[in-house]
């Protein structure tokens, strides 16, 4: 999940981008990695949601889908310290 996902802020609020390769062929930066918009949002809480909600499953079981979650707020919740670690 590292370097999946970025994050922009500003007074209003967090931008929240996923990184993908351009996979039009006919674009000048085909293969190229870019920064696709998710959203903004007005809290880390919020943003903190779609992430997980980004990562989960999107269909299985229930039994796959709670442990796809507690994958995913493992991932997130590391992500979290690694960011506050870099940060300091």
């Amino acid at each position: 999940m590292k370097g999946k996902y970025t994050f922009t802020k500003d007074e209003h609020s967090i931008t929240l981008y996923k990184k993908v390769k351009v996979k039009d062929e006919q674009s000048k930066n085909f293969g190229q990695e870019t920064n696709k918009l998710i959203g903004h949002y007005s809290n880390v809480e919020s943003a903190i949601k779609k992430l997980v909600h980004l990562e989960l499953i999107e269909s299985g079981t229930i039994k796959e889908l709670l442990l796809d979650l507690k994958q995913v707020n493992q991932d997130v919740s590391k992500l979290i310290e690694d960011t506050l670690k870099e940060s300091k």
